[in-house]
């Protein structure tokens, strides 16, 4: 599998198919979109997507440079052979330099920390959601972990209800 990227705004869109996806399922959450990977199964047909949109979010009156990851997902027969592990670092390696400071994710409690998330970390922003599902890593110490934050994230992240 190959790993094909497109940071917004810039180049040739590798990922075509998939940002169509992603617009259609997502909407308005991915005009904050900063990054989009897919995993390509002998450079053709994707068998996995994971996109990354801004967040705003805010310690006091101080900007703070927070994404999320999401969403992720791998064709099942393509899944426990590293194509989601993959997407993820990846995503990660490329996050810095596309300047954030750090990332949060929705998932699985057990799945994430292997990339480096925390549960604990993720208790400092003010959001929609909590408990182990709900993560966080720090590219830039003192990001998350230097207080609370608080997250507002795109409408299509609403929580139903």
């Amino acid at each position: 599998n190959a790993i094909d990227d497109r940071a917004v705004g810039g180049g040739a869109d590798a990922c075509a198919e998939f940002a169509r996806a992603i617009d259609a399922a997502f909407g308005d959450a991915h005009g904050e979109r900063v990054l989009q990977l897919a995993a390509r199964r002998e450079g053709s047909r994707v068998v996995g997507p994971v996109a990354v949109a801004r967040l705003a979010a805010r310690r006091g009156a101080e900007r703070v440079a927070l994404v999320v990851l999401a969403p992720l997902a791998v064709a099942p027969g393509h899944q426990d052979r590293g194509v989601g592990s993959a997407l993820v670092r990846a995503g990660l390696a490329r996050l810095p330099g596309l300047g954030a400071t750090a990332v949060v994710v929705r998932g699985h409690p057990t799945y994430y920390p292997r990339h480096g998330f925390s549960a604990d970390l993720a208790k400092l922003i003010a959001a929609p959601w909590s408990g182990p599902t709900y993560q966080a890593l720090e590219f830039v110490s003192g990001a998350i972990s230097a207080g609370p934050l608080v997250a507002v994230y795109p409408r299509a992240f609403a929580v139903p209800g």
